[in-house]
């Protein structure tokens, strides 16, 4: 979120009075003020639903030589993600890397 001022001229007793317009932009698009709340948590969202998968898939299983897989689900409005590995150790190792609760 990147607040933005645009200088505004207003007339007042014959002369010019600098005001200043606040704009905001999330994601490099401009929102107006009463929706910033629900594009920020949209962005937040966007943001882990594009970096989480690759920071699991990215551990490596040197056993059996794989890598282990992020599954994206959603309920009820909750992203949660299954992690799938050619083992258990894999997994619990995402788990740990990630500070995820067993």
């Amino acid at each position: 979120m990147v607040p933005i001022r645009t200088p505004l001229k207003a007339w007042r007793f014959g002369e010019t009075v600098m005001l200043s317009k606040v704009t905001f932009k999330v994601v490099g698009k401009e929102v107006h003020r009463s929706q910033l709340g629900d594009k920020l948590k949209v962005a937040a969202v966007g943001a882990v639903k594009d970096s989480l998968p690759a920071k699991i898939e990215a551990v490596h299983c040197t056993v059996h030589n794989q890598n282990a897989k992020a599954i994206l689900k959603e309920t009820e409005g909750k992203l949660n993600y299954e992690i799938q590995g050619c083992c258990d150790e894999l997994i619990e190792e995402v788990k740990r890397l990630l500070n995820w609760q067993s």
